[in-house]
């Protein structure tokens, strides 16, 4: 009986811890809870209060831009140190700009002639049929890279020889397309 006494004693006790030990939790979880409410409505605040300057700041420059004459650029002047300066046009050296070179495939122009229902003289006709047939026996950027490849060159080697990037000549041998 006195044990029963001393066991059920000391299952009160560690009840009680428990009941403590929670206790002190929840009231770290309320704690944590109120800081991030405050957090919160503080971000609000700050958050609307510079909104409102910005709208205010929105406002006098649309009432400035109305006020003034639209003969010659707007000067503002800052509320800060710094000073906007008048807008001063400078001359742009002119550049030749050259037109894209549009390049297709042989046989789709030489389709592109035949189908066209516009008279072409013949030696027109056989310049084309003579490139086409040089272009078919001309090896493609895939042969020359694999036949540079077999000859022990480089990567780096093939896609100088042929002038494009190394990424691509990767590729291209990768996948043999």
């Amino acid at each position: 009986m006195i044990v029963s006494i001393v066991v059920l004693f000391i299952l009160q006790i560690l009840a009680f811890f428990f009941i403590v030990l929670l206790q002190v939790k929840i009231a770290r979880f309320n704690q944590l809870e109120e800081k991030q409410n405050r957090l919160m409505r503080d971000m609000d605040t700050t958050i609307s209060a510079y909104l409102l300057q910005m709208r205010e700041e929105n406002d006098r420059f649309i009432a400035q831009l109305t006020a003034t004459k639209p003969s010659g650029p707007v000067v503002v002047k800052a509320e800060s140190s710094v000073d906007f300066v008048e807008a001063t046009e400078v001359p742009l050296p002119k550049v030749e700009v050259k037109k894209p070179r549009v390049v297709m495939p042989k046989k789709t122009v030489a389709k592109a002639y035949q189908q066209q229902e516009t008279h072409t003289t013949p030696k027109v006709e056989e310049a084309v049929v003579q490139k086409e047939q040089e272009s078919s026996s001309a090896p493609t950027l895939v042969q020359q890279a694999i036949s540079l490849q077999e000859q022990g060159l480089t990567i780096e080697e093939i896609a100088k020889r042929l002038q494009k990037g190394k990424t691509e000549i990767e590729l291209l041998l990768k996948f043999r397309a």
